[in-house]
């Protein structure tokens, strides 16, 4: 078991890519191939375990046997995953001689590791991948921004990646509420993304992650090929491309097993370990965390966000001169020789 734990660490094979059905492509975060892959195994009457929203837009982790469910596991969930209901079927599903393909975070790949390990389960049949994490959101500060947007409206969709307004670069924060009305932000200027992504909402493990670079128990990594302009122009149509990892013997089977609809080339992984820090080293904790958590505990819901949705002039206006240059075109060629 540990000669397995270290191949997964040392091998390395990075890849880019993305799914030639633009159907998938647009419902991805990024360029599809975690359908590529989950589709291959549900092909084969397998099963896959990963992250979905429930009824209450609560992030769980949940089993999925069918192609129609499978949509309910696309797209980025910004929130820590409750995984309590899935060990005993994902045990079931194995000893019932099942492929199974489970998603998550590196610490819950190796969490599922552990507990396939200490219930001497075979992990011949059990596929793991993981993304590159940036830090995981805590579940009490999503709740309150979802009480926050409800505005007493039922909410019936939610999208923290949607690329329908703007496309992948500059992707929208997206609820859709029951009498058809939406709400729709940049990632930019959405108060939930910009905690999200200027790291004050992650959980302080986060900020010591003891899953990176070397780290990694998974057999495939997926990730946002956020750089693609530097080394496939011809891709960067912001469409959304894949960078995926495999680090093991299986993870390759399952790569061939799913690139029947997926262009894909194979690139340098220490170049894009530079593109995309997190690959490597953990979130650095802002000095601004304490007091957002000090806030948010003592503060009403709605106090709360209205102060974390304050939008300062100049970023409106960063924002406005981003958009000025996607449109125009200009922005796509800043990026190719932006670090």
């Amino acid at each position: 078991m540990a000669l397995n734990m270290e191949n997964n660490r040392k091998l390395k094979n990075a890849y880019l890519g993305y799914n030639t059905n633009n159907g998938i492509r647009k419902q991805s975060s990024s360029g599809g191939m975690f359908y590529e892959l989950a589709i291959s195994v549900l092909k084969e009457n397998g099963i896959i375990y990963g992250a979905a929203f429930d009824t209450d837009f609560l992030v769980k982790h949940i089993r999925v046997d069918s192609q129609e469910q499978l949509k309910r596991l696309l797209c980025s969930k910004y929130v820590q995953s409750d995984m309590k209901d899935i060990y005993v079927p994902l045990k079931n599903d194995l000893q019932a001689g099942k492929t199974v393909m489970f998603s998550g975070t590196p610490c819950q790949v190796k969490a599922i590791l552990n507990y396939i390990i200490n219930n001497r389960l075979s992990l011949e049949k059990l596929y793991l991948v993981d993304f590159i994490c940036h830090g995981v959101p805590s579940p009490g500060v999503w709740n309150s921004y979802l009480r926050y947007i409800s505005n007493n409206k039922k909410i019936s969709e939610i999208n923290f990646r949607n690329k329908s307004n703007a496309g992948w670069h500059d992707y929208y924060f997206h609820a859709k509420y029951e009498d058809n009305s939406q709400l729709n932000e940049s990632h930019e200027l959405n108060s939930y993304m910009r905690s999200f992504l200027s790291d004050k909402n992650i959980r302080p493990a986060c900020y010591e992650c003891q899953f990176k670079d070397e780290k990694y128990y998974s057999d495939i990594t997926l990730g946002d090929a956020w750089k693609i302009e530097k080394e496939k122009p011809k891709w960067a149509d912001d469409k959304g491309t894949s960078l995926f990892i495999v680090r093991s013997t299986k993870g390759n089977q399952l790569l061939q097993r799913g690139s029947r609809t997926f262009i894909f080339d194979k690139t340098d992984y220490d170049r894009w370990k530079e593109y995309n820090p997190s690959i490597k080293s953990s979130t650095a904790e802002p000095p601004e965390r304490k007091e957002f958590f000090e806030d948010f505990h003592e503060m009403k819901f709605g106090q709360f966000w209205n102060k974390y949705s304050y939008i300062s002039k100049k970023a409106k206006i960063k924002y406005k001169l981003k958009s000025f240059l996607r449109v125009t075109g200009t922005q796509k060629i800043i990026r190719k020789f932006v670090k």
